[in-house]
C-alpha cells in the first residue's frame, strides 16, 4: 500500500558565508540565482501537491533560510500555505542565523504559520565563533534570542558544537548556562564531526588535532548531566528538551516515517525508498522543466534492510525501540531477528523494560559500536 508522507523538509542552498565544519549542499547566492531557485521550488511543490496532503510538519533547512530576501520568503511560505492544509500542521520549523533576525523577518514567518525558528548559535564564546568562521558574536546572538522570544509566537531551539581542540568544560559550561537562563525550549547540542569536503577536514593536513574520544565522552557525560538538573529532557543522543518541546519533525526521521525532501539536493524516503534530488542547480532546473525530479541518488530498501535502517535510528532515542511497534511494523519480534540483542542486554548495554528495549544513557555515545555488535 502507497504511504504518505507525514514531514515536508524544503532545502536553501544559499549562505552569506562558508563555515569551516559545513559539508552540506550550499553555496553564496546572488539575487537573482536566489529569485530563480524559489521559484523551480515552487514548481516542484506544485509537481508534488498529491503527496503533501498527510504531511504534519515543515522544516525550511539548509544552507541559511534566512537568508534569502523578505520577498523570496514571502513567496515561498506563500505557496507553502496555498498548497498545504494548516489544521495538520503541529509545527513549522525555520533555520536561521543569528544576524539574520529582525523584526521583519518574525513578523513574516509569523504571518505564515511558522511556530519553530532553529537558530544556528553554535556558541557564545567569541574566538570559538570567530575560528568558525560564524558571522555573528556572543551580543548578537543574546539580541537574536530576545528579539524572537519578544513575540512570543515561536519555540526556540538552538543548536551548539563542541570538539575543537581548546574546548573544555568551562566553554561548555558557559555556554550551556547562557542558553538555560535564556530559558530556551529545546537545545541541540552536537559533537563536531569532521566531513571531508570541508575547510576544517583541511586544516588537518596541516596539523590541527581536534578533541580526543575520551573528552568528547567526558563533555558528552558532562552535557547530560548539565541539562538534566537544569529541567531538560535528554530524548536523542543530541537533543534536550522541555515538556512538550521535542523536535516532532526530527522524531519523524528518528521513528523511520515517510517524509518528503524538495529542492536541490533535499533527501527523502517514501515507500521504503530513500532519494535524494541533484545536487546541481542547473541539472535540478532541468528535471523540473521536464516535469520530472533528477536524483543524484535512489535506494529502495528491502524488508530487512528497513529493520535495520529502523534499528540504526531508534537507538538514537533515548526511549529506545519500543517491541510492541517494532512488531506492528515488520511482523516479527525485535529479539528474534536480532538475537544477539540478549547479550547485550545482558551485559547491561542494553536495557529492556516492558515496552523498549535502549541504550543505557551512559552508553548513548558508544552506540556505532553496539550497533557493529547487532549486526555482526
Amino acid at each position: 500500500m502507497k504511504k504518505s508522507p507525514r514531514a515536508l523538509y524544503i532545502h536553501i542552498p544559499f549562505c552569506d558565508h562558508i563555515c569551516i565544519y559545513c559539508d552540506f549542499y550550499k553555496m553564496i547566492g546572488s539575487i537573482d540565482k536566489q529569485n530563480k531557485y524559489i521559484n523551480y521550488l515552487i514548481k516542484e511543490i506544485d509537481l508534488r501537491k498529491d503527496e503533501l496532503i498527510n504531511i504534519d510538519t515543515i522544516y525550511i533547512g539548509g544552507g541559511t533560510p534566512s537568508t534569502l530576501s523578505i520577498d523570496n520568503i514571502n513567496k515561498l511560505l506563500n505557496k507553502i500555505n496555498d498548497v498545504i492544509d494548516f489544521k495538520n500542521i503541529k509545527e513549522f520549523t525555520f533555520e536561521c542565523n543569528p544576524s539574520d533576525i529582525t523584526i521583519e523577518l518574525l513578523k513574516t514567518l509569523k504571518s505564515y504559520n511558522v511556530n519553530r525558528i532553529s537558530l544556528g548559535i553554535q556558541s557564545f564564546d567569541d574566538d570559538k565563533l570567530k575560528f568558525l568562521r560564524r558571522n555573528h558574536n556572543r551580543m548578537i546572538a543574546l539580541k537574536a534570542i530576545s528579539l524572537i522570544k519578544s513575540f512570543d509566537s515561536f519555540k526556540i531551539n538552538c543548536d551548539l558544537i563542541y570538539g575543537l581542540d581548546f574546548d573544555n568544560l568551562k566553554l561548555i559550561r558557559d555556554d550551556l548556562d547562557t542558553l538555560v537562563k535564556e530559558n530556551i525550549d529545546h537545545i541541540s547540542c552536537y559533537s563536531l564531526i569532521i566531513e571531508d569536503k570541508t575547510i576544517l577536514n583541511h586544516f588537518i593536513s596541516f596539523g590541527y588535532i581536534p578533541l580526543s574520544d575520551e573528552k568528547l565522552a567526558q563533555i558528552f557525560g558532562f552535557v547530560n548531566k548539565f541539562l538534566a538538573k537544569a529541567g531538560y529532557n535528554h530524548y536523542e543522543i543530541s537533543n534536550y528538551s522541555k515538556k512538550d518541546c521535542e523536535s516532532v519533525h526530527n522524531l519523524h526521521y528518528w521513528h523511520l516515517d515517510d517524509y518528503i525532501g524538495i529542492g536541490a539536493n533535499a533527501s527523502g524516503f517514501i515507500n521504503r525508498t530513500h532519494y535524494t534530488n541533484i545536487n546541481n542547480l542547473n541539472k535540478y532546473y532541468e528535471g523540473i522543466d521536464n516535469n520530472k525530479l533528477n536524483y543524484l541518488e535512489e535506494t529502495h530498501l528491502s524488508n530487512e534492510e528497513e529493520m535495520d535502517e529502523y534499528l540504526m535510528v531508534g537507538f538514537r532515542l533515548t526511549d529506545g525501540i519500543n517491541k510492541y511497534l517494532f512488531k506492528n511494523r515488520f511482523g516479527c519480534d525485535i529479539i528474534n531477528v536480532y538475537p544477539k540483542i540478549y547479550k547485550l542486554i545482558n551485559n547491561g548495554l542494553l536495557i529492556e523494560d516492558e515496552e523498549n528495549i535502549k541504550i543505557g544513557e551512559d552508553y548513548l555515545y558508544l552506540m556505532d559500536n553496539i550497533l557493529l555488535k547487532i549486526f555482526n
